[in-house]
């Protein structure tokens, strides 16, 4: 299996958890996850004064009672790990290639360097039944030998010690649950939550930033993207995944307080969805928190002046069940994308259904109201399905409604300045409203190719 390629490397300030302090680290994105590598110095001081002799590979099987071997040092002890005491008549001492102060460099292949004791300790327990261990003798280097080594990356003295994987993972900036934003800060958050890792700037360079937050969520976003086709292999077309991924939902709050939560939005053909996590079972799939009809929502970006408190690229999703929800991305481009799919995939899902219809009255009489992305608006009569009137889509001048059950429509009238005014009294206003739109979008989009584009650089701007 070929190594993940890395896309984006360099040394930045790193706090691996809330408690710890500030350390430098050598931080490098992969295609799907982020590796954190601290210096080891241990490494640099033992290879600027000693070298290895009589390295050799032993293969030792574990009985009832282990391998046979105690061990001693690791980084926290500033020294390496080393084989403590040979059990006599165990596996270890059988082998007759095993011997106290040796130096163990790997572990199943496993590097023991930049381990603390514990953690090779764990290593050495968990390791199996049959244990490749790969030993060495120190011995100073002669006085001619040159002095310490030139440290870096590309010398391997540099030692992964956690890692962060990408897919629907999220990025913020802010602090957990606020609009307040981390100076210099980048938080990283793996998909359950938990082990947040947060990569700090040295100053305030704000290209820094940024280029690393671009590098992060495009990886994501990528990811995530995969993701998506995989889950889509086994739905069916209407269900299918065209987007997903952690976003932050505004929660209902007091005049001076504003929460955001950690939400999963999901955006499939004919439906756009909430879950509080990202759901690891069918059942949990099955469970979402809101689900909309594709076509009964309808999105706007905020505007700077629209926005209750720092949180930037926002956008409120208003469904015609009454319900809104404002959602916050964490950049830009991220803001722009999802607007771009949410359109795009809105516009595919009229052009599939291609009418939808609502009951309502039109001048005392019981009527549908159909809405058909060909012919425009059509009014039929409940009782033998008798056409009333239809008008063309792009013969409507103006609409409104009174928020309550009436919609009025005007139309221009074909080589006259007149106009026709009619006015239908609708049981669903607000799900008709929010469709009319769906379809009003799709329509402009059929006759103009570039209409999602420059949808796209209106939410940017």
């Amino acid at each position: 299996m070929a190594t993940a390629a890395e896309v984006k490397v360099g040394r930045l300030l790193v706090r691996p958890n809330r408690d710890a302090q500030l350390e430098e680290a050598w931080v490098e994105l992969r295609e799907d996850r982020l590796v954190v590598k601290r210096r080891d110095f241990v490494h640099e001081d033992i290879m600027a004064n000693y070298e290895m002799a009589e390295e050799r590979t032993v293969l030792v099987e574990r009985d009832a009672t282990g391998l046979g071997v105690s061990i001693q040092g690791g980084c926290d002890f500033k020294s390496p790990v080393k084989v403590y005491r040979v059990v006599p008549n165990s596996r270890a001492a059988m082998t007759g290639q095993i011997h106290e102060g040796d130096v163990i460099l790997d572990v199943n292949g496993s590097p023991l360097w930049g381990k603390t004791h514990e953690e090779a300790a764990d290593v050495l327990k968990n390791a199996g039944t049959f244990v490749t261990l790969h030993v060495a003798k120190l011995q100073p280097r002669e006085a001619e030998e040159p002095g310490p080594m030139e440290t870096g990356p590309e010398q391997d003295l540099w030692l992964a010690f956690t890692e962060v994987p990408l897919q629907m993972a999220s990025v913020t900036r802010y602090h957990k649950g606020t609009s307040v934003l981390k100076p210099n800060t980048i938080q990283v958050l793996p998909c359950d939550g938990r082990g947040r890792l947060s990569l700090h700037c040295e100053d305030e360079d704000s290209a820094q930033l940024n280029d690393w937050t671009t590098a992060l969520c495009s990886t994501i976003r990528h990811l995530n993207k995969l993701e998506a086709e995989r889950l889509n292999e086994s739905l069916d077309r209407n269900e299918q995944i065209i987007d997903m991924g952690y976003v932050y939902e505004q929660l209902p709050s007091t005049p001076h307080t504003t929460v955001w939560q950690r939400k999963v939005l999901v955006l499939r053909r004919m439906q756009i969805q909430l879950f509080r996590a990202y759901p690891s079972s069918v059942e949990e799939w099955l469970r979402p928190e809101k689900s909309y009809k594709l076509l009964e929502v309808t999105l706007r970006v905020l505007k700077a002046h629209e926005l209750s408190d720092q949180r930037a690229n926002s956008i409120i999703l208003a469904s015609g069940m009454g319900e809104n929800h404002i959602i916050s991305f964490e950049h830009l481009p991220e803001l722009s994308e999802w607007t771009r799919s949410i359109h795009n995939t809105t516009v595919g899902a009229v052009r599939h259904l291609e009418k939808q219809q609502f009951l309502g009255q039109w001048r005392g009489q019981r009527v549908y109201l159909c809405l058909d992305i060909k012919r425009g608006f059509i009014i039929y009569n409940r009782s033998d399905l008798s056409q009333l009137w239809c008008k063309p889509f792009h013969q409507l001048r103006h609409s409104s409604d009174d928020g309550h059950a009436s919609l009025r429509l005007e139309f221009t009238q074909p080589h006259s300045e007149q106009t026709m005014k009619e006015e239908v009294e609708l049981e669903d206003l607000q799900i008709a409203v929010c469709v009319l739109e769906s379809f009003l979008s799709a329509r402009v989009a059929s006759l103009d190719p570039g209409f999602i584009l420059g949808t796209d650089l209106i939410a940017a701007q």
